[in-house]
């Protein structure tokens, strides 16, 4: 918050969204723990992207310091030209990129995320501890591997004998693991990085699923510290800051959804789209600006990774201007290249972009900032335009009033040792004091508490992980990452807005503002459409809305696990639309009750923890189902065929006769009746048979023996004669407007003769 010119700003809060690792990879050879076996890097790769099957890794969980579980959804394949091998004891060794991160033990309860090229002998890095011995921290000698498994800990340490690097190049392997982005490899726990750690110095990373970030934390850039990373870059645009900093809120880079969501829109104010400048746009890129499209938030670029680029000379500079200057002409010419690709890809949304230092109209025109987040390149003039874009065009929205009650929303609800129940929330606007009635919403409806304290992470570092103790503060100005702790909140919905409202403040207006933005999200109505159900208030709303933009009707929607109820409601509208009579789950539970109900009801339940492959898999279900069932109905049609009888090929003259054939086009089948072409009717084929043996259908160019029951040989039907199957009118209809598209060409060419026979007596015959 800054009090300039008697107008009140609060920090810009910026989100940061796309391709937000930085493709650190271990060395083929490298072995990894999963809880089915102990794998090479490479064997892995191929099981998970070929094999495409499902393995669980060791992961670390960063909030208990626990080896647990963590689903491996991603699996990547790169080349790098250097690598590093550290050496621990026990003969233990491993390979990886330079910049791979290592979690590192720094003492004192500080745990850090560490580049191996930067690790020095002595520094302990952590591991599953399978090998470690059993010795409380105050005792740690150089070169033992310690077990710390106190009440805060339960890792080993293992101290770094020496690290070497191998300038020769090699195939490398990057996996994404759910919930901590974290993965056991020989015994090590190793991490992948972000733009966003780059830019602020810390490295975490927390809770993934699908390699993507699930929950939001934020951090503190302090106006000292944007000062710092802009350096000359600010006097050169001539503006000075206004905004008192930024809060970064790190959001998901794949997913559809996120908490951090205001009535009307988004809390962020403008975001970070990042894309990885050597794939261009992706998958994630897409749904990210959809997201930014849906909820209106302002964005630039970061054209991330642009050291990958063939011929790509490294400088000790944040400036991707100063870096450009040193860099060969043919280098120059494939970043334009890359560029190009994705202002074409920014176009087909309709939007222009270019260069950041091509652009003239920053408000027409998206800006593209090329930056790496391994050497950190270009992050001077990220931050510097993303500053001046914020004071030229949003100021006005950063106006804050200091008179009014605090206003936010819930982004996680989480337990804290020492603590119990707190909510990590972002102040948006007005004072959070202790103290104040504290207003949201619940799966029980209204929460009303009294806030018992707030506390505060140090600048730059992650609400949900701070590397320093939370600091207690008596009131909190925006804009900010806080905890709230108060009595009775554990019920409150993530992605609920707050209020926090003096004790002389009449607290009606609030109420009503919180249950009405709540209703507001929730559907239940008598229409027919799907039920959804979600583990949070923002996920719920994004899963509507992404459902909405698909096409989905939806019945009912609301926070919590599938129940009982919800299956009686999909049953409903089951018995109306079988392809709407389903659930969509996302990260909830199934109560027993209902798992046993939807399956003697047959109910559908799309469940999952990444949000669009539930979407997508109810899509994909529905057009199955659609296409089953347009070919069972295609199946009780007759379909159109021609025939004629084979000269010589008489076998029985009457009761049945039996003839001969040859399939001149379309198909013939037991029990389709056959008319001449003069319209008159034969009879119907009685059975078909093909060297002696009985077959249900021929089709073209088969020859076949058919009898026929009804038929008299040389009074009825001929040698030579040309016989058509007798379709039904209505059949005719169906298979026009319904199922041409499943006729086969011969098909097509005998409906189209078998109808202009039928119209020479009827010419509004199947009109």
């Amino acid at each position: 918050m800054e009090n300039s010119d008697k107008a009140v700003y609060r920090q810009p809060i910026v989100s940061v969204l796309g391709h937000v690792d930085s493709g650190k990879c271990v060395h083929p050879h490298t072995m990894i723990n999963t809880f089915d076996k102990t794998v090479s890097a490479e064997e892995l790769y191929h099981i998970v992207r070929e094999d495409k099957r499902i393995l669980d890794a060791y992961s670390l969980d960063v909030y208990s310091l626990r080896i647990s579980r963590g689903r491996i959804v991603d699996a990547v394949e790169e080349y790098a030209d250097k690598l590093v091998e550290v050496s621990l004891p026990n003969d233990v060794t491993i390979v990886t990129t330079p910049e791979h991160r290592f979690l590192v033990y720094r003492g004192d309860g500080l745990f850090q995320y560490t580049p191996g090229i930067h690790l020095k002998e002595g520094d302990l890095v952590v591991g599953t501890g399978f090998d470690g011995v059993e010795m409380p921290i105050p005792t740690l000698e150089r070169g033992d591997i310690v077990s710390v498994s106190s009440y805060e800990y339960n890792v080993s340490l293992h101290p770094v004998k020496h690290v070497k690097i191998i300038r020769r190049g090699s195939r490398v392997y990057d996996f994404k693991v759910g919930f901590f982005h974290n993965f056991i490899a020989d015994g090590i726990v190793v991490h992948n990085t972000s733009l966003l750690d780059r830019i602020r110095g810390t490295a975490v990373q927390l809770r993934e699923a699908g390699g993507i970030t699930q929950h939001i934390g934020a951090s503190l850039f302090p106006k000292e510290t944007l000062e710092a990373i802009a350096g000359d870059l600010l006097n050169r645009f001539r503006f000075q800051l206004k905004v008192p900093g930024l809060l970064v809120i790190d959001t998901p880079g794949h997913e559809v959804f996120t908490n951090l969501r205001r009535r009307g829109g988004s809390a962020a104010d403008i975001a970070i789209l990042v894309v990885d400048i050597m794939k261009g746009f992706e998958p994630q890129t897409h749904e990210s600006i959809q997201i930014l499209v849906s909820r209106r938030v302002p964005f630039l670029i970061a054209a991330n990774k642009v050291d990958m680029l063939y011929g790509w000379k490294p400088q000790d500079t944040l400036s991707i201007l100063e870096s450009l200057r040193h860099q060969r002409q043919e280098v120059i010419y494939q970043l334009e290249e890359k560029i190009a690709y994705i202002i074409s890809a920014l176009n087909t949304y309709k939007f222009d972009g270019d260069r950041f230092d091509r652009v003239k109209d920053f408000s027409k025109t998206v800006a593209i900032i090329p930056v790496s987040a391994k050497t950190g390149e270009g992050i001077r003039e990220l931050i510097t335009i993303l500053i001046g874009l914020v004071q030229r065009f949003m100021l006005d929205r950063l106006k804050i009033d200091l008179d009014k009650p605090g206003y936010g929303v819930v982004l996680e609800v989480s337990r804290e040792p020492g603590l119990g129940t707190v909510l990590k929330s972002i102040h948006v606007d007005g004072v959070v004091r202790v103290g104040d009635t504290f207003i949201t919403a619940g799966s029980e409806g209204l929460i009303k508490s009294r806030i018992r304290s707030l506390l505060m992470p140090a600048p730059l570092d992650e609400i949900r992980d701070p590397r320093h103790k939370f600091k207690p503060i008596k009131e909190s100005y925006p804009a900010a990452g806080i905890i709230i702790t108060a009595p009775d909140i554990g019920g409150a919905y993530a992605g609920a807005p707050f209020y926090s409202v003096p004790s002389d403040v009449d607290i009606s207006e609030y109420v009503e503002a919180v249950l009405k933005e709540v209703e507001s999200i929730k559907i239940d109505t008598e229409k027919v459409g799907v039920v959804i159900k979600a583990d949070t208030l923002g996920s719920l709303e994004a899963i509507i809305s992404h459902a909405s933009r698909k096409g989905i009707p939806i019945r009912k929607a609301d926070v919590g696990p599938v129940s009982k109820k919800d299956v009686v409601e999909a049953d409903i509208v089951r018995d109306i639309d079988e392809n709407r009579g389903v659930i969509l789950a996302f990260n909830v539970d199934v109560l027993s009750d209902a798992e046993e109900l939807a399956s003697s009801k047959k109910i559908p339940i799309f469940k999952g923890e990444i949000l669009y492959r539930i979407v997508d898999e109810y899509l994909a279900w529905v057009a199955e189902e659609s296409i089953r069932k347009k070919r069972a109905a295609f199946e009780e049609l007759v379909r159109p065929g021609k025939i004629q009888i084979l000269e010589g090929y008489v076998f029985r003259r009457s009761k049945p006769a039996i003839v001969g054939v040859r399939v001149l086009g379309g198909t013939i089948m037991q029990k389709y009746p056959l008319i001449r072409e003069d319209g008159k009717k034969v009879g119907r084929i009685h059975q078909i048979q093909d060297r002696g043996k009985t077959i249900q259908e021929a089709t073209k160019d088969m020859e076949v023996a058919i009898s026929i029951r009804e038929a008299v040989v040389d009074r009825d039907i001929h040698e030579n004669d040309i016989l058509y199957v007798d379709v039904p009118e209505d059949h005719v209809r169906r298979l026009m407007r319904e199922f041409y598209d499943m006729l086969r060409g011969d098909e097509r060419e005998v409906l189209k003769e078998y109808i202009e026979l039928r119209r020479r007596s009827n010419p509004a015959w199947a009109r």
